[in-house]
């Protein structure tokens, strides 16, 4: 086990620990022994005494070598600092700057301690004897003797000094300065600033002008040139003159031209060009209204022309240049139907995906940036998969699906991405599939069908028809359903090719296993001459409608679904619960309100209607529905969804629709 008994508060590491990791904490160690030679501040917080512990392995400045205290009220009487821990010998440099102007007194134990005076700088040291710790003055001090008695007295060179000093006192200087031999008794050069020259010169032996030479930082005579004569304080020129006979310039490196040199008597010399930009120029010619001018390389200028109205001017993504951009104001349609990953200059847009099925993909959240958004709006009938970079999440999963309809604002942190739902999905499912459930959603709804029956063959009078299949309406917290759920759409029932056995009932439709909707009952063949019979039953939400029945003097029935496996419905009428409707070999039959209606007997031409299943089939006119399928007539097949299929004299029969899922979700 690691200890800490040293006097920074070092981690020592014990023999065989931190294999592998070791470098990490000698490293931190490093850092504290550095922080024991720096600066640092501790602030009281309170006018009252304060402690400061030195932690083990962890930065902090009582660690300092000076420390420098503060308060952050001011102190009304003398406060004790104390330094911990007790066991630490120390040597600290220590400055009471606190305000109130009050005596910090330092102390570690209940040993000696050390006042230091407000504005006062004090070296201490710590002993680190445990509770009887002392702090100790460590100023520097110098040891000598102690002088009893100066005396003075003396004249050179006309300077006198006179008196004697005991303890305290002055000696006195007087006289003229006289009789100094400036060659012998003085030495070193007179500064310009007590009137010299400041600088040892020697005789030049000859007329010369005396002068500040600043390149070297001191005086010099100056040294006539040819052509020039210095005599006394005059300076004449000895030349009588000459004659420029020829001139020419160049441009040299500047980026400039010259034309007309060289001249040789009078002329004129002409410059042009550009001048660059090392020479102080831009090298560019002409501009526009509004062009800025800008470093597009090292010691290389451009110039970018005026923006658009509402433009702003941004860094390119790659970091290297400026450029114009849409302001934050304009959000961007972008159309796609396939994947292009969605990048930083995809910042506000709206992603409108019109067609297709696949995966979305993103540029890593730290490369997007904290503050990057867009809008996804599945407006196509697929569904799109969103797929973060890497081992990134979006609403802390790894992948969801977007169903058609929805609108999504998706943003980035810099680090995960989120999303915000605009518009519900609204998803339909035609075939047994899986539903992934979306995040965002309080709850979920839809319309779950049940299958159509399947219409009876007759051969002989009298037809049979099949109910319609039940519609579920449900609204469930989100939380009801699997992250996955399973989807089974119940398939209708199979039309007749051959009379004399029941026509097929309708399947049963199911979401997560938790959600069901029956089918409706199939018709019956009628092979016993003129025979009572019924028609399919409608389907319901916890059980499917009773296949039709034949019966020879009697009036046959078939009783639609049940809403729930403890309640039978053999009623004819509106029914406002799961029920469906029931069948009778009389000209009445069962209409239902979320339950499939019932299909025709052999007496009735209609078959019943529902106002969210299917309708029953029947002989000349089938049994409508406002949201489901209507049922079949003359023999035809039912309506999607659910619709209940017609009976016939020939084969086929009419065959019940198949079930459907819609579902959506609540915010």
């Amino acid at each position: 086990m690691a200890t800490y008994l040293n006097n920074l508060r070092l981690k020592e590491i014990a023999t065989g620990d931190e294999s592998g990791t070791w470098g990490t904490s000698t490293n931190t160690n490093l850092e504290l022994v550095t922080d024991g030679f720096s600066f640092g501040t501790k602030d009281m917080a309170a006018d009252a005494n304060e402690t400061f512990t030195m932690p083990d392995a962890t930065a902090d400045d009582t660690r300092s070598f000076y420390l420098k205290i503060t308060s952050a009220v001011s102190l009304t009487a003398t406060r004790e600092v104390t330094l911990g821990p007790n066991t630490i010998s120390k040597v600290w440099m220590i400055e009471n700057a606190t305000s109130g102007s009050q005596i910090i007194t330092i102390k570690q134990g209940s040993g000696a301690t050390v006042n230091v005076a407000s504005g006062s700088k004090v070296m201490i040291v710590t002993d680190g004897a445990g509770a009887g710790a002392a702090v100790l003055n460590a100023n520097p001090t110098e040891v000598g003797g102690t002088v009893t008695s100066v005396g003075g007295t003396g004249t050179v060179n006309g300077i006198s000094l006179s008196g004697t000093v005991t303890s305290s006192g002055d000696l006195t200087l007087g006289g003229t300065l006289a009789n100094v031999d400036l060659t012998s008794q003085v030495t070193g050069t007179l500064p310009i600033a007590n009137g010299g020259t400041g600088a040892s010169l020697t005789d030049p032996e000859a007329d010369r002008i005396l002068f500040w030479d600043d390149s070297a930082g001191t005086t010099a005579f100056l040294t006539v040139g040819s052509g020039l004569s210095l005599s006394g304080t005059t300076l004449s020129s000895t030349d009588a003159g000459g004659t420029v006979t020829s001139v020419a310039v160049s441009g040299g490196t500047t980026g400039l031209t010259t034309s007309g040199g060289p001249v040789t008597g009078s002329g004129t010399i002409t410059i042009a060009g550009t001048l660059g930009e090392e020479n102080g120029g831009t090298g560019l010619t002409g501009y526009t209204t509004g062009d800025l001018l800008y470093a597009s390389g090292t010691d290389t200028l451009a110039k970018l022309g005026l923006g658009s109205a509402a433009q702003i001017l941004q860094v390119n993504s790659g970091g290297t240049q400026v450029e114009w951009a849409d302001g934050g104001s304009r959000v961007e349609t972008v159309t796609r139907t396939s994947n292009t990953i969605l990048a930083a200059a995809n910042n506000s847009n709206f992603i409108d995906i019109t067609s297709g099925t696949f995966t979305q993909t993103f540029t890593s959240a730290a490369t997007l940036g904290n503050g990057w958004f867009c809008y996804i709006r599945n407006s196509g009938t697929g569904d799109i998969t969103l797929d973060p970079a890497g081992s990134e999440t979006i609403d802390g999963l790894t992948t969801f699906k977007m169903y058609p309809q929805e609108v999504r604002l998706i943003k980035s942190d810099g680090t995960n991405l989120t999303s915000t739902v605009l518009t519900s999905f609204y998803k339909t499912f035609t075939a047994t599939g899986t539903f992934t459930k979306p995040p965002g959603y309080a709850s979920l709804a839809g319309m779950l069908w049940g299958g159509g029956g399947a219409g009876g063959l007759s051969s002989s009078t009298g037809e049979s028809h099949g109910g319609g299949g039940a519609c579920n309406l449900f609204n469930v917290p989100s939380s009801t359903l699997s992250a996955s759920s399973s989807v089974v759409i119940g398939a209708g029932g199979a039309g007749q090719t051959v009379a004399g056995s029941a026509a097929d009932t309708g399947g049963t439709s199911s979401l997560d296993s938790k959600i069901y909707a029956y089918g409706g009952g199939g018709g019956v063949t009628n092979a016993f001459g003129d025979n009572d019979v019924s028609g399919g039953g409608g389907g319901g939400v916890s059980s499917a409608g009773a296949p039709a029945f034949a019966t020879t003097g009697s009036n046959a029935q078939s009783a639609g679904g049940k809403p729930n496996p403890s309640t039978n419905n053999t009623t004819h009428g509106l029914d406002n619960s799961g029920f469906g409707g029931a069948s009778s070999a009389v000209s009445i039959v069962g209409e239902a309100y979320a339950g499939g209606g019932a299909g025709a007997g052999e007496n009735a031409s209609t078959g019943g209607n529902s106002v969210y299943g299917g309708g029953g089939g029947g002989d000349t006119t089938g049994g409508t529905s406002i949201f489901g399928g209507d049922g079949g007539s003359s023999g035809g097949d039912g309506v999607i969804p659910a619709g209940g299929g017609s009976g016939s004299g020939t084969s086929p029969s009419g065959a019940g629709a198949r079930g459907e899922l819609r579902i959506w979700g609540i915010v």
